[in-house]
């Protein structure tokens, strides 16, 4: 019996010099009489010139199939993939020459001809070009000739600071790492990053996180404890963000100061003040208006009935969770509280105060050196919270871009009075107006506040509460 050289063995062999950007020497095949396959290294085959593809297609990742003619190397008629050509799939024509990116050429013979539909008898028609019936095409699989290594650890690592901006910081001993730059902190006691945490090896997992980072204990204790106060009340939870975890030791990185703390939170998509400024200062409206009005009025409920005034009630201060930007006549989904670093018990002094957010009673009693001495009522926040609904309804804040000495300033004066006209709902002006009023006694409690007809005729009662 004769015997030959595996024809499938030489197309694998010739398929990965092109591949590869090398030609192989060419080499002939005959069979002797004795049935011996002797192969050598034909030097005029070399210069033969350019093999043929016949019936070609182009492959998706740009390379050409068909069927090789006078290659130095493939037998006649075997099915070769050349490397991805440097021509556009599109502009490939027959009997042009082309060029793979391994520098490999071939001459385009006839491309192959599309199969004809079926006769009417339900029979497949062959395919045929010219009315004479095309070769058949025998498909080849051949297994890659280089498997890709998997990544490293490293490589991973690498990968993940450029998707995730890692800043190579971490805190809690690698367990958080850090993105990005810092934030501006509005209280500027303290450090605010994104996070995120790390998985076993290192590597980011799960949803973004926000770190607040402080070296002062004391501060970043009480609003853990605040925390931990408002969102236990079983009657009025409000909706804050979550906290994960408190760090009385930050445990961080290089560039992390070994003095420092931190508090793990949920992260928000943008505050309330960025939402407006996404909103090209467009005032909420309609169901977005009514959604952040009574999330912002839960948390406020929330904190009253831990008996904590909260002190700090600004649009900063309040996160939207999802992208929803109420636009359309549509909602808001997603609004919840944060930074409760500020919140003291009700008859006690402030800790600390923000003039977008503070009363003219308190400016007056800070002008007077008597701010550390004042004790703090829930209408404190009453009026905050009228400042926070005039802001998000209007798209501006009631003091536009004044610094917070001016704002103290205009508070303090005597002759200050509220306008709140820009506000169009009626409604929504007249429960703004009750919060504003200059005599801190007259102002609505919160129980009367949720008792407005702007809560009461629109579907957000005292039941929802």
């Amino acid at each position: 019996m004769k015997s030959s050289v595996s024809l499938s063995v030489l197309a694998v062999i010739g398929i990965a010099s092109h591949a590869f950007g090398f030609v192989l020497p060419s080499t002939t095949t005959r069979t002797t009489t004795d049935g011996a396959a002797q192969c050598r290294t034909s030097s005029s085959a070399l210069s033969a010139g350019i093999p043929t593809v016949q019936d070609w297609k182009v492959l998706k990742n740009g390379a050409v199939q068909g069927q090789v003619k006078n290659h130095p190397t493939i037998p006649n008629g075997d099915i070769i993939t050349t490397s991805p050509l440097t021509a556009d799939p599109d502009s490939l024509r027959d009997n042009s020459i082309v060029v793979t990116k391994s520098g490999s050429k071939y001459r385009l013979g006839k491309s192959m001809t599309v199969a004809a539909p079926p006769k009417k008898n339900g029979a497949k028609a062959p395919p045929t070009r010219n009315g004479v019936a095309a070769p058949k095409v025998t498909k080849t699989t051949t297994k890659p000739l280089i498997t890709t290594m998997p990544e490293t650890t490293a490589e991973k690592m690498n990968k993940a600071k450029k998707e995730y901006n890692l800043n190579g910081k971490t805190i809690g001993n690698g367990k958080y790492l850090l993105v990005g730059n810092l934030i501006r902190s509005t209280s500027m006691r303290s450090q605010i990053y994104y996070a995120y945490k790390a998985d076993a090896l290192g590597l980011p997992t799960g949803p973004r996180l926000t770190v607040k980072i402080s070296t002062n204990l004391e501060s970043l204790e009480r609003e853990n404890a605040n925390y931990n106060k408002v969102t236990k009340n079983a009657l009025f939870p409000g909706q804050f963000v979550k906290k994960l975890e408190f760090l009385p030791e930050a445990q961080g990185s290089r560039g992390i100061t070994s003095k420092a703390c931190a508090l793990v939170l949920e992260s928000g998509e943008r505050n309330l003040r960025g939402l407006l400024d996404a909103r090209q200062n467009q005032g909420l409206s309609g169901k977005a208006m009514r959604q952040a009005a009574v999330a912002m009025a839960q948390c406020i409920q929330s904190m009253h009935a831990s008996g904590l005034v909260w002190t700090d009630l600004k649009a900063e201060n309040f996160v939207v969770t999802s992208n929803s930007l109420g636009e359309n006549n549509g909602g808001i989904e997603g609004i919840k509280g944060i930074d409760l670093e500020s919140a003291v018990p009700v008859a006690g002094p402030p800790e600390d105060y923000s003039p977008e957010a503070c009363p003219p009673e308190f400016a007056r009693e800070l002008a007077a050196g008597r701010g550390p001495d004042f004790m703090l009522e829930y209408n404190y926040d009453t009026w905050s919270f009228g400042m926070l609904l005039y802001e998000m309804s209007v798209g501006r804040s009631y003091f536009g871009k004044k610094s917070d000495g001016a704002i103290t300033k205009v508070l303090q004066d005597k002759g200050f009075t509220v306008e709140i006209s820009a506000v169009e709902d009626n409604l929504l002006r007249d429960l703004i107006g009750q919060c504003l009023q200059l005599d801190p006694q007259k102002r609505p409690s919160l129980t009367q506040i949720l008792l407005h007809p702007y809560f009461l005729t629109t579907g957000f009662g005292p039941i929802s509460f």
